[in-house]
């Protein structure tokens, strides 16, 4: 952790030029992600604290939840 902020984790598919699969996070957004989620809200289910990958990743493997609609929706993008 730097400055006491949480180590975020994005478990959603590559998107091209914005962000990749298992990017790290820990004092804010690039550009490029901060401006792709303005328009694609969805991804922001998808970018969890790194104590929550197991449960975000199953969530995501099970039909229906909010986070496997955002990660199909994403994968479209």
């Amino acid at each position: 952790m730097i400055n006491n902020e949480p180590v975020l984790i994005y478990l959603g598919p590559t998107i091209r030029g914005v962000v990749k699969h298992g990017a790290s996070f820990c004092s804010g957004f690039p550009r490029q992600l901060e401006e792709f989620s303005a328009e694609n809200k969805v991804i922001k289910n998808l970018i969890v604290p790194v104590s929550k990958i197991q449960e975000t990743t199953k969530a995501i493997s099970t039909e229906g939840t909010v986070e496997n609609i955002a990660f199909r929706k994403l994968k479209n993008a």
